[in-house]
């Protein structure tokens, strides 16, 4: 049996394949299935150093070390539930890292024992962040800790709690409170208008909720950071002490009122007695139907005129907001989005007090997303965000709408045992949606983009519409890959993960709102449910542009025949045929609409016919002749991935008929490297 060998200097790509020697740890990644191993020595040696500077800090600073960036340190990559291997042939326990191990039992332990009110604390807070770490991979030894007979055992307790261990003793206390919420329609919030400025805003406030505001309300007694379980993507979950949960969910729905305004949220708290704490899949389940309750019995937010007064909130490093002057309106709708009455004049504009928060957080020309995509793609220090969808477009005038999010999540979270799996999937999952975006973005050499929400497992985004299927293709596969199985032989059964993304193209006037519900309404749908009839996993993507701004009323005959969505692989594969039916130089335009027509118009046995001649025609000459041989093996490329033959200008699978041909007539002009003369030139 091999499994990859883990180093503290490589990472899943570049580990080698060998087989684990006797006493060797070896577990399974609690989200891919790839299992490794390592001598304890090596293991021992990597993480020694990390804890001996980790000692010399304060419990603020190890927390602070531990969490900084966006993934842990790599000696804290270790699993948080190592297993000794024995046997060959032995399934390896899945494991979360060492580092959500640590965190979850600190905060489980607080919360047991009300740490964070205790004079104490600081001195019990480090002593839970680094138990055991000097030991490992050995399991800790309560006897070795410096605290009361009542604290060891609470701190035993939650150590086993936090990695879903049932063998617990747990000490004598009222329990623990269990608080969820967050946002509510997002998505509604976000695209009240098609103005760039109001979508930025949107996305800034609630980007500034979860990185900073919530957080912050765990910095102070009776909470600390460590009770935070996830923190993402709008949603909040933590583990705080018996009966401050009620007051908790409260502030997070009062916290969100005061700075979106309008957003619908709802936050929920759920008493957990000490009998219940091991049963951790049952109690979250309890959670999330009190929040679904609360939910639907709360009312809508009224919108007041009267603004958040911490408007500091909204200002970016180093600026400060004000509100632009002007004298409250009145009797007028709001120009921003049209629902609500203006209360406030800001310049020439009239603003409810949502588009006004709105307004100002918007004035940032570099959101966090862009600038730490900037950094990544290497643009220059002082590119800004384009201030108009106009301006993102670009000359061509069109945009990209993606839309897309992980597949199986639902189920791979019903699978989780623990909260530090919880904490694990939430922080990796949002780790590779940003790298994955980021990096199919730079790829394909995007400067100018629009983050509106990218967190969790959820992207969406606007750019250019030039080279929009090569971002989706790159993006998806990158996702899949970081949770690919990299050595299934050995790990058993799994629920892949993997994305599937909706992408509409577009003129910039089109309304985002409109262009929004098409991708999720149909598109990604559409997406998902060929991700899961597809015959390996994979995830998918599907693609539409409209003309004229025009919504289509009958999408599913317009796309009658047609290849889409795509798996990564065959959407790799068309790439590849339009850029060689583009290279032929043969094909006009009028050419691929007069073949489509046949196509869409004709019967097959007339649009063969039809396509034959046209292909004798224009590739009589001899080197025409050897340009569509490349064509025909990139058709024949293509096929292959659907499991289908050419035939003609169809591709035959069984008694079905599909056709890459109206693909091609649709997406052509999008392609990246831009039209060229197979697309322009009529001959």
């Amino acid at each position: 049996m091999q499994s990859l060998e883990w180093s503290p200097d490589c990472g899943a790509e570049s580990a080698r394949l060998s087989s684990p020697g006797p006493g060797d740890l070896i577990w399974a990644d609690a989200l891919t299935g790839t299992c490794w191993h390592v001598r304890q020595t090596v293991a021992q040696a990597a993480l020694a150093p990390a804890v001996a500077e980790l000692q010399r800090l304060p419990a603020q600073e190890i927390y602070q070390a531990l969490t900084a960036g966006e993934l842990p340190p790599k000696a804290f990559r270790l699993p948080a539930s190592p297993g000794i291997h024995q046997r060959p042939g032995d399934r390896p326990p899945a494991s979360a890292w060492l580092v959500d191990r640590v965190l979850i039992r600190t905060g489980i332990f607080a919360a047991l024992v009300g740490g964070p009110s205790r004079p104490d604390w600081p001195e019990l807070r480090k002593a839970a962040l680094l138990w055991g770490l000097d030991q490992y991979p050995r399991e800790p030894d309560p006897e070795a800790l410096p605290m009361a007979p009542d604290l060891r055992a609470a701190l035993a307790a939650a150590d086993r709690l936090a990695v879903g261990r049932e063998d617990v003793a747990l000490p004598p206390g009222p329990g623990v409170d269990l608080v969820k919420g967050g946002v509510v329609k997002v998505k509604q919030y976000l695209l009240e208008t098609s103005r760039i400025r109001a979508i930025r805003g949107a996305s800034t406030l609630l980007d500034n909720i979860n990185l900073a505001r919530l957080p912050a309300l765990f910095h102070t007694a009776p909470f600390t950071p460590e009770m935070i379980v996830y923190a993402g993507g709008g949603h909040l979950l933590a583990i705080v002490p018996a009966g401050e949960g009620p007051g908790l969910a409260r502030q997070i729905e009062r916290l969100y009122e005061r700075v979106t305004v309008s957003a619908q949220c709802a936050a929920a708290s759920l008493h957990i007695p000490r009998v219940r704490l091991h049963r951790v899949r049952a109690c979250l389940d309890d959670l999330e139907m009190t929040l679904s309750e609360r939910q639907m019995s709360r009312l809508p937010v009224p919108v007041t005129g009267y603004p958040d007064p911490d408007i500091q909130y909204m200002a970016q490093p180093g600026g400060v907001y004000s509100t632009g002057g002007g004298n409250p309106a009145s009797g007028e709708r709001c120009t921003y989005c049209g629902i609500r009455p203006a209360s406030w004049a800001i310049y020439d504009e009239q603003l409810c007090t949502s588009c006004r928060h709105k307004y100002i957080a918007g004035r940032s020309e570099r959101t966090r997303l862009f600038v730490q995509y900037a950094s990544r793609a290497g643009l220059p220090p002082d590119v800004s965000s384009p201030q108009t969808l106009e301006e993102l477009a670009g000359e061509e005038g069109d945009i990209a709408v993606f839309y897309g999010d992980g597949n199986n999540m639902g189920q791979i979270v019903l699978n989780l045992r623990s909260l530090a799996e919880y904490r694990h999937f939430s922080r990796r999952t949002e780790y590779e949606v940003t790298r994955a975006t980021f990096q199919a973005l730079k790829q394909n050499g995007v400067t100018k983009v629009e983050f509106v929400a990218l967190g969790g497992d959820d992207l969406f985004f606007i750019t250019p519409a030039r080279g929009a299927l090569s971002v989706a293709r790159d993006l998806g596969s990158l996702f899949d890959q970081a949770f690919a199985n990299r050595t299934p032989e050995v790990g058993g059964p799994r629920t892949p993960i993997t994305m599937s993304v909706g992408v509409v193209i577009a003129h910039s006037h089109t309304p985002i709102r409109n262009l929004f519900e098409l991708v999720a309404g149909s598109l990604l749908p559409a997406a998902k449910r060929a991700a899961r009839a597809a015959a390996s996993p994979s995830g998918t993507v599907d693609i539409l542009t409209l003309t004229g701004g025009q919504l289509p009323e009958d999408l599913e005959n317009r796309r009658r025949h047609t290849l889409r969505p795509f798996t990564w692989e065959q959407a790799a594969a068309f790439v590849e045929l339009a850029a060689t039916v583009a290279r032929s130089q043969t094909w006009s335009t009028a050419g691929l609409y007069s073949l489509r027509d046949a196509i869409t118009r004709m019967s097959r046995a007339e649009a063969d016919l039809y396509y034959r001649y046209q292909v004798a025609r224009l590739f009589s000459r001899p080197d025409k002749a050897r340009q569509w041989e490349d064509v025909e093996r990139a058709l024949e490329r293509l096929a292959g991935t659907y499991g289908a033959e050419v035939e003609g200008p169809f591709f035959r699978r069984g008694s079905e008929y599909l056709t890459p041909w109206i693909d091609l007539v649709e997406l052509m002009p999008y392609r990246k490297g831009g039209e060229d003369g197979a697309a322009q030139a009529e001959r």
